[in-house]
């Protein structure tokens, strides 16, 4: 089959409106909203051409996206406003039953935050309930930047602080414990929250 990040621009559109279900993103748009294909192509194209599964029977192939899981992609980051180019979504809520590929596409959103999103210096993290949960997409990260060797050349991977920096920008991705008290200084360009209904309260959820 053809990877998404090769279908036609009235694909992807089609399935970023009707691959999330109960919720249309063109009914809900308001004035000055829109949909920019090239921006959701970018973002399901960088799974595809940057990244490779890290587990299970297709480890070591290119990252293609499933439909519901470009849809995502492709909503958080192809919709805009026309004036300002600001996002028109700040936040995203998966909500996956087990064995769906959940850290595998929560690792790939946050390096494309990382490398790919134009913004220096940014600050992006993983969090969790429990530190060793929260390090799971680090890993998960680390492990793709191992299989490509454009990522290594760009990166530098600390295994022992759960960190990865890239020079170039002076951004960084970092796995965080679940303390909130201490993450009040953050300028958090963008957090991936794993397992939210875990959380004994929303304290962590809130600051970040």
């Amino acid at each position: 089959p053809i990877p998404l990040a090769r279908a036609g621009d009235a694909t992807l559109e089609l399935i970023c409106r009707t691959e999330i279900p109960g919720y249309d993103p063109w009914a809900t748009a308001l004035p000055g909203q829109r949909f920019d294909v090239g921006l959701a192509r970018r973002a399901i194209s960088f799974f595809h051409d940057m990244l490779v599964f890290v587990e299970g029977e297709r480890a070591g192939e290119p990252f293609d996206l499933e439909p519901w899981q470009a849809a995502i992609v492709g909503n958080l980051f192809g919709w805009v406003d026309a004036t300002t180019g600001h996002r028109r979504y700040r936040e995203g809520f998966v909500f996956v039953a087990r064995k769906n590929g959940k850290t595998a596409i929560c690792a790939g959103i946050a390096l494309y935050l990382l490398l790919c999103d134009g913004e220096p210096g940014a600050q992006v993290y993983s969090a969790a309930a429990e530190q060793s949960q929260a390090a799971l997409i680090f890993r998960c990260a680390m492990q793709m930047i191992a299989r490509q060797p454009d990522l290594i050349a760009r990166t530098r991977v600390y295994r022992a602080f759960k960190s990865i920096e890239v020079p170039e920008t002076g951004s960084i991705f970092r796995a965080l414990t679940a303390d909130a008290q201490t993450k009040h200084g953050l300028s958090v360009h963008g957090a991936v929250i794993d397992e939210l209904h875990a959380h004994p309260t929303r304290d962590l959820v809130d600051v970040l």
